[in-house]
């Protein structure tokens, strides 16, 4: 049994076996330099509940491990000049480990998105990271039952995808398993200065990067678009999703896969229908938070430990009314197509490193604005949180938090545990979270039309894809 107290103890974790270098190619590497577009200054902050008190001593032992694989993590964020990088000095993690009753976790059950996760989080201010502070920090809340392990991981480290990798080869390290994927490279990739016209090509397709803000005021800038917004949750079979793709694709059918809408173009579009139909204002514009790791081009290293990832905006095109669901997916995959053109990639990293360095070099902050008639996507079913498992494959439940004005995030759903303590993996079975949200006086509105729609067992044959929705 666990002796319970409000002590918490703090432990600092360093890797094992720490070299003086790393290798890289025929010579030694002990800082790594990073491109401007992996100059994301903010922290991925998630939370994973596994069903069982862990080993702390092993998991102490694993944590070791891992860092001196993803060695780049217990370095430190340094400033030179104009220059980004990490320097592989080897440094401690913090680690936190509090004890408490399991009364006391609280979840806003059973969303992958919660209002707050901070209680599970390191309680340790994030502070300025380049003043020598982690790039990683964990807490480990621990009860007989449970053991919640909160992560707080700095964006420069890499991408969802590397932190995925990161937290997969820590489970499987604790098991005594081999690696899940291969080893993380740290080769970066660094463009060439972009000449001035293509600068400005590429600057309407990138306002949150163009209209920046200084550090002090991003804080209010967010407390600003979220205030009075109402959350928006919905939970769908997969299965639904792929009726309504083969629906949109009867009527839309296409010879190049690169053509065919996906599910979450089908999704998407659904919900911007939904919009349409509930808002003062039409969406006219879909920006996509979306991944280019599996784009095929010399310049892409898919392993590697570091940020690929860029924002797709599509422009819906409408006169008098606005564009069928169809439409919109078919409009939605086109963009896609466009941003996954290697010359496109490329010029598109190249911009975009010379904003964000010069938004760093100038301590300004981006914001991701959601101007009237705009929604935003991020989604995360490809990505699978829950492997980070501990050997509690179809039990372990992932958190996160962050809830915006029309930005829809979705994930694979967690399993749940019934009354009588078996579990239903709701990932395996394919079910989805959605989660956005809207001003709090379309809420209810919202809410009932997409029970009424998606809710439905006869979903998506109970809603016109065609037609066009007129204000």
């Amino acid at each position: 049994m666990l002796r319970y107290g409000t002590e918490i103890e703090q432990l600092a974790i360093p890797p094992s076996r720490p070299s003086s270098s790393l290798e890289e190619g025929d010579g030694t590497l002990e800082s790594i330099r990073l491109p401007g577009y992996d100059l994301w200054f903010t922290f991925i902050k998630t939370v994973h509940v596994v069903p069982t008190l862990l080993d702390c001593n092993n998991f102490i032992r694993a944590l070791s491990d891992t860092l001196q694989i993803f060695r780049p993590v217990a370095g430190r964020l340094c400033r030179h000049g104009g220059d980004w990088t990490i320097l592989l000095t080897d440094a401690t993690i913090p680690v936190e480990i509090e004890r408490r009753p399991s009364a006391q976790l609280q979840f806003k059950q059973p969303w992958v998105v919660q209002d707050d996760i901070a209680q599970y989080l390191h309680s340790q201010p994030a502070g300025d990271v380049t003043k020598d502070q982690p790039l990683l920090r964990m807490k480990l809340v621990l009860t007989n039952e449970n053991t919640v392990i909160g992560v707080s991981w700095h964006h420069t480290l890499g991408d969802g995808t590397a932190l995925i990798r990161f937290m997969q080869h820590l489970s499987q390290a604790y098991q005594g398993l081999p690696p899940l994927h291969p080893l993380p490279t740290f080769s970066k990739y660094y463009p060439s200065p972009p000449p001035a016209q293509l600068v400005e090509n590429f600057k309407p397709m990138m306002p949150h990067l163009v209209h920046t803000y200084p550090l002090s005021q991003i804080g209010a800038q967010y407390a600003k678009m979220h205030h009075n917004l109402g959350r928006i949750d919905i939970r769908v079979n997969k299965d639904k999703l792929r009726r309504l793709r083969s629906r949109v694709l009867d009527k839309s059918p296409a010879d190049d896969p690169a053509d065919r809408v996906s599910t979450q173009d089908c999704l998407t579009a659904y919900i911007a229908t939904v919009l349409d139909r509930c808002l003062d204002t039409p969406i006219r514009t879909v920006t996509n938070a979306a991944s280019y790791r599996d784009v095929f081009a010399p310049f892409i290293d898919r392993d590697t430990l570091g940020n690929a990832i860029y924002v797709t905006r599509c422009s819906i095109e409408s006169r008098e009314c606005s564009p069928s669901l169809c439409e919109i997916a078919m409009a939605l995959r086109q963009t896609l197509k466009q941003y996954r053109d290697p010359a496109f990639v490329e010029g598109w990293i190249s911009v975009a490193s010379l904003l964000m360095l010069s938004a760093a070099n100038d301590d300004r902050g981006l914001f991701f604005a959601s101007p009237p008639g705009s929604m935003s996507i991020n989604a995360q079913a490809a990505l699978d949180w829950h492997a980070a498992h501990f050997g509690f494959r179809g039990k372990t439940r992932f958190f996160t938090s962050g809830v915006n004005d029309r930005y829809l995030r979705v994930f694979r759903s967690n399993p749940v545990q019934s009354a009588n303590g078996s579990w239903v993996d709701h990932g395996s079975d394919e079910m989805l979270d959605i989660c956005f949200a809207v001003p709090s006086q379309f809420q209810v509105r919202v809410t009932e039309m997409i029970a009424n729609e998606i809710g439905s067992p006869t979903f998506p044959d109970n809603i016109d894809i065609t037609r066009r929705t007129c204000q």
